[in-house]
């Protein structure tokens, strides 16, 4: 039996990359793997629900404005059906969620800032480079693992970059 991995988009359309990267992890760790857009609390609601039937042991939610939008709507259905949920934005795990990796959004703004920075005096925008984030963290919800029953090796409590108690 596989470990039954669901994956939410934001918008298909727009991540084929990234459903295409996914799709190539998981099947490289050996992860059965539906993925599902949604771009709406109805739609979060129908995939949560999907998951739930197909009998998804864990639920990754990718970090555009979905997950920490309707980050409470995925917390209060992983601790009702007690499946974990996990994104990349800080929020998810701050609203009630397992645990997230991904970039620290307030250097994401600061470098925004700059750019617009530069914008208003006079940099063409299609002339600037192109920036990837430079700052990850991982934050873990102690909260959300006991009531999901989960308990973290000390390793990852020791690396996570903070844990919410």
């Amino acid at each position: 039996m596989h470990f039954k991995l669901i994956v939410v988009l934001i918008d298909d359309d727009k991540t084929n990359d990234v459903v295409e990267a996914a799709r190539n992890a998981a099947e490289m760790l050996g992860l059965e793997h539906r993925y599902f857009g949604a771009n709406s609390a109805t739609e979060v609601d129908e995939v949560l629900e999907a998951a739930r039937e197909w009998g998804a042991q864990a639920i990754l939610a990718y970090a555009g404005g979905i997950a920490p939008r309707y980050a409470d709507r995925f917390a209060a259905f992983a601790r009702r059906h007690r499946i974990p949920a996990f994104s990349s934005w800080a929020a998810f795990a701050e609203k009630g969620n397992l645990m997230t990796y991904g970039p620290v959004l307030q250097e994401c703004y600061a470098r925004l800032a700059t750019f617009v920075d530069r914008i208003l005096k006079g940099a063409k925008p299609a002339e600037m480079p192109v920036e990837r984030p430079t700052k990850f963290e991982m934050v873990v919800n102690l909260s959300a693992a006991k009531t999901l029953g989960i308990s973290f090796p000390q390793s990852i409590l020791l690396r996570a970059d903070r844990v919410i108690e």
